[in-house]
């Protein structure tokens, strides 16, 4: 029976991926979770344990000035210390949910040689946090990053999120075509559960193997909820026009519906 240790695991992601090992490998993992909003884990014995995973961290709230320490603290600096100690007591492997956030691109396609180059604090807390912890592997203690888009499921945060909203209350949407990497988090889950299951470490980029479109992403998920939604081409030149402005809607109009993507020979899937 593999031993893991999961830290922050009543996020979406940590409680999805406890429920997901608990419905389809009974018997097969010990699960405990630690705290690390304060400092008790410090206290914990991880002796024993054959994998931690660090699903602890900020994320999807506003970034200012006065909340930019957050990132640091707790993207980075929490998920070092962890792995620090977990090397320290026999642990033999490390996983780390980093984001495609550390390549800071808000339209384009990554491939395995393109450079990460973030511009928030919350891709350069996450980089940062990669070398820091990639800096601490050896044969014996294994570090994994992950680097995955945007993840989506039921309940989830964050972009999805906010398409389901728009799902829901409006009649009408653009029937732009895009092209956009996302990850399943079943598919996240079962990814990571093959990952502990075979104690590897690298860099891994998890994505479905088809990359989804924006507005037929919207138009399904009304569907699924029962709502009338039409998609209209009429509205294309006006998102066309926003995608090349300046600022906030600019960004925000390239971030729904430009092209951003993963290469899928970066993805070999884990069976």
């Amino acid at each position: 029976m593999k031993k893991l240790l999961l830290a922050g695991a009543g996020g979406y992601i940590g409680s999805a991926f406890a429920a997901y090992l608990n419905q389809n490998f009974p018997g097969e993992y010990e699960l405990r979770s630690i705290r690390v909003r304060a400092d008790d884990w410090k206290r914990e014995d991880f002796s024993g344990f054959d994998s931690l995973l660090d699903f602890a961290g900020i994320a999807h709230i506003a970034e200012t000035t006065e909340n930019a320490h957050l990132y640091y603290e707790v993207n980075r600096d929490l998920a070092a210390a962890l792995a620090e100690k977990a090397k320290s007591e026999g642990v033999g492997q490390f996983v780390y949910l980093s984001s495609m956030s550390v390549y800071g691109m808000e339209t384009g396609s990554i491939h395995a040689e393109t450079p990460p180059s973030p511009v928030t604090h919350y891709g350069k807390s996450k980089l940062q946090a990669e070398r820091l912890l990639q800096a601490l592997a050896s044969d014996s203690f294994r570090v994994a990053i992950l680097r995955p888009p945007m993840v989506y499921g039921e309940a989830c945060k964050g972009n999805y999120a906010a398409l389901v909203k728009i799902a829901e209350r409006v009649p009408v949407f653009p029937s732009l075509k895009n092209q956009r990497s996302a990850v399943r988090i079943e598919l996240l889950c079962a990814f990571l559960e093959q990952l502990v299951r075979q104690g590897d470490g690298g860099l891994f980029y998890p994505q479905d193997e088809q990359y989804l479109c924006t507005s037929d992403t919207v138009r399904r998920i009304a569907q699924s909820r029962g709502k009338s939604l039409r998609l209209c081409p009429a509205l294309n030149p006006f998102v066309r026009l926003a995608m090349c402005l300046p600022g906030k809607i600019g960004s925000k109009a390239r971030k729904a519906f430009g092209d951003l993507i993963y290469d899928q020979g970066m993805s070999p899937r884990k069976t």
